[in-house]
């Protein structure tokens, strides 16, 4: 083998480091090849984007942002993904369509807009009254951000109201799987290279949530018992093998704890339902999986990276100083600290970021901004459960859903993951789940009404 510190005049690849301190792949010095990952996406944004409003169809515009959600583009302080493309062609598809935007009126729905409402009033409002002003990372990153996040909400929840939430799954799950080989790195960093695997998302962390909530889309149909047939049980374990494969080359702490808690809160839920032999099989080639991981050297890296306190100290820091910005007056105590107040406070090394939602919320919103966060996830975990415990069209769908709230919260206890879209599309199909289900008992009960009436 050659040594790292080989002659320069090397035609051989070079290596390169994130800004994580890891290595990446392989990058060749072809110049013919030397298009960059911005330069890519925005090319496949656009190209998509014209042919999303070409169709004109608002069901195919939220099929197309379900499957770009993973896809994003660095703009300096911005990550740009190309779902934003997407939900402008969904905007547009509504206005010059035929199809209504009817927003179903649910308790996810209302909650939303309550959450939303009470973030920008009070979170927003508070910074302007303490600091006279709004900084560009509140107005740009928070709260621009949010409103793209609950306007894609419902406007995918509006056009896909009656589609089947199993088959809205399937087809994320599908896209997800080439995505994830699509950039030819994939491989390449199995066998070659330690890094962290991110795919386009330009964060192994927040990569790592979206596969867990991808993983957990995909396991309930796999441990259920009933005949789906061998190629589409086939496809779906290889899917989830491809997920937990890729869930550890990430080396997110947070976002493997996530997968796992989430695999067993399905379990749980599906447990009058669960077929020995499919879980047999599942934990089968989960064990080859874990076996091949070993041989390789990015083994030795998640080890060390567990084992590292150096992060886990430095997130406690910031928590710390986080508190102590949220205690410095009593006015502070009910109302927050004001959305991104501790990016312009805290001048330290450590970040500028708090790695944990519910304390995020907490010190610059106030205890009624984590409250009404906290409500929403409990009302979705409430309902997908519910639904997932009864034999109807959409259990399994809700059993997944239950699962993926599980553990969108414990992922978002080690980063902020309210702003991921995965987030968003979990309680969207929720929300789906909820609409069909009073759609069904609005039909039983205008059934029943004339024979009670005679």
């Amino acid at each position: 083998m050659r040594p790292r510190g080989g002659n320069e005049r090397s035609n051989g690849p070079k290596r390169s480091t994130n800004k994580y301190g890891n290595r990446r792949i392989f990058e060749p010095q072809t110049r013919g090849l030397a298009l960059t990952d911005t330069v890519l996406i925005l090319a496949v944004a656009v190209a998509s984007g014209l042919a999303l409003f070409m169709c004109l169809s608002p069901k195919r515009a939220a099929l197309g942002w379900l499957a770009t959600i993973a896809i994003q583009a660095d703009m300096g302080n911005l990550h740009v993904a190309l779902a934003d493309l997407c939900l402008a062609a969904l905007a547009i598809s509504f206005c010059v369509s035929r199809a209504r935007l009817v927003v179903p009126l649910t308790r996810i729905t209302c909650l939303v807009c309550a959450f939303t409402f009470l973030f920008l009033i009070l979170g927003t409002g508070t910074t302007i009254l303490r600091y006279a002003t709004v900084p560009t990372w509140t107005w740009l990153n928070k709260d621009l951000g949010l409103l793209l996040l609950v306007a894609a909400f419902l406007l995918v929840l509006s056009a896909l109201r009656n589609e089947e939430p199993e088959r809205v799954t399937r087809w994320g799950v599908v896209l997800l799987m080439w995505l994830l080989h699509l950039r030819g790195g994939w491989g390449a960093q199995v066998i070659w290279e330690s890094s962290r695997l991110m795919g386009f998302m330009k964060d192994p962390n927040a990569f790592c949530g979206f596969i867990a909530v991808a993983a957990v889309l995909t396991f309930p149909s796999l441990v259920e018992r009933g005949s789906a047939g061998w190629l589409r049980t086939t496809l779906a374990l290889f899917a989830l093998g491809t997920f937990l494969l890729s869930a550890v080359l990430t080396i997110s702490r947070g976002g493997i704890l996530a997968l796992t808690v989430g695999l067993l809160a399905t379990a749980f839920v599906l447990r009058s339902r669960f077929s020995i032999a499919k879980a047999l099989c599942l934990f089968a080639t989960a064990a080859i999986l874990i076996g091949l991981v070993a041989q390789l050297s990015v083994w030795e890296d998640f080890l060390a990276r567990v084992e590292d306190p150096a992060t886990v100290n430095s997130r406690l820091e910031l928590n710390d100083a986080a508190f102590r910005l949220y205690s410095e007056s009593p006015v502070t105590l009910l109302t927050g600290t004001g959305v991104g107040s501790f990016v312009m406070t805290n001048k330290n090394d450590l970040g500028t970021q708090i790695h944990n939602t519910y304390i995020w919320l907490f010190v610059e919103g106030g205890p009624f901004m984590l409250i009404a966060f906290l409500a929403l996830l409990c009302v979705a975990i409430r309902r997908a459960y519910s639904l997932a415990r009864v034999d109807r069209p959409g259990h399994t769908a809700a059993a997944g859903c239950f699962g993926s709230l599980i553990a969108l919260c414990v992922w978002c206890a080690t980063v902020e993951g309210m702003y991921q879209r995965e987030f968003w599309l979990v309680l969207v199909l929720v929300a789906i789940l909820e609409t069909q289900e009073r759609a069904r008992q609005h039909a039983c009960n205008a059934r029943l009404t004339p024979a009670t009436a005679q």
